[in-house]
């Protein structure tokens, strides 16, 4: 028997909503006269002491 890939379903078509749809809608207000990476400079520069990454065993880096 052959077929798609694209043929098997995974999700039931409740969770296919949710993932496609409900998580999907990011959208958010932002300052639009400003490029993204002066967006993502700032943010960065607001979360200076915020861990970004935590590794196996709790250790967690900035």
């Amino acid at each position: 028997m052959k077929f798609a890939i694209g043929d098997i379903q995974i999700l039931n078509e409740e969770e296919r909503e949710k993932q496609l749809g409900e998580w999907n809608e990011t959208a958010r207000a932002y300052p639009s006269e400003k490029c993204i990476h002066d967006l993502i400079l700032g943010d960065l520069e607001s979360r200076t002491n915020q861990e970004a990454v935590v590794i196996e065993g709790g250790r967690g880096y900035t």
